[in-house]
């Protein structure tokens, strides 16, 4: 009698196996009905930032280091003497780059005709009332840039949470008026999602940079309001009415 190989008895009884099974009915998916909506909260800043700089040139790289170096000592011993902490002073951009002349004719590089040294710090300041008087006082002390103000909280979770309330009861009572509209009712919820946002209005936009030089009037600064904003995506499982 011949015999059957054992790797062909598994694969047989595999086989076997597999169609006696019987296939499983996929449940019919229930209806839902999607929802996005948005909260938003704007409160009075308590804390910004606000980065300054100083930027020297010379025909000697070492020569406008030096320089920068000195202006911006002077810079952060006047900022320190208006009761800004050191941990809330941070170096944010220290660069020498070489500066060259205006691209002449043909394809040949243009010469170096000096190079620029750059020291940027970026202060955190928990008193607004004196922001004005330290962009004065980096101003008395040579720094000739200022790159930005940027208003903040120092704690977004009370504001964060009243606006995703907000967003909450915002694609509710959409979903129920929806709903409504279409003959359903709402039976539970499938699925959440939301996502914050934190935002400034007033003081200088990101990127904008100017210089400063000699007398000047004392600086104003408006804080502005925070915004602070949620967006919450609902799906709403429906049944008939």
């Amino acid at each position: 009698m011949r015999s059957v190989p054992q790797f062909a008895i598994v694969i047989a009884l595999t086989g076997a196996t597999l169609i006696a099974l019987p296939a499983r009915a996929q449940q019919p998916q229930p209806p839902v009905l999607t929802v996005t909506a948005s909260g938003e909260v704007r409160v009075k800043p308590d804390v910004a930032h606000l980065t300054i700089g100083v930027v020297s040139r010379d025909k000697s790289a070492l020569q406008a280091q030096e320089e920068t170096n000195r202006k911006m000592t002077a810079t952060l011993a006047a900022i320190k003497a208006l009761g800004i902490a050191d941990e809330h002073t941070q170096t944010s951009t220290l660069t020498v780059a070489s500066v060259t002349a205006e691209q002449g004719s043909g394809n040949r590089l243009a010469p170096i005709v000096g190079y620029e040294a750059r020291n940027q710090v970026t202060i955190r300041v928990e008193n607004l009332a004196g922001l004005g008087a330290i962009i004065d006082a980096r101003l008395a002390a040579e720094a000739n840039e200022l790159q930005r103000v940027q208003f903040d909280l120092s704690n977004l979770a009370p504001a964060r949470r009243e606006a995703y309330a907000k967003a909450a009861a915002e694609a509710r009572a959409t979903a129920e008026a929806i709903a409504e509209a279409f003959g359903v009712r709402i039976a539970g919820i499938a699925r959440i999602e939301t996502r914050a946002y934190a935002g400034t209005s007033g003081g200088l936009r990101d990127g904008f940079g100017f210089n400063l030089l000699g007398g000047v009037a004392p600086t104003p600064v408006q804080v502005g309001e925070v915004a602070v904003s949620c967006t919450t995506a609902v799906e709403y499982r429906i049944i008939p009415r």
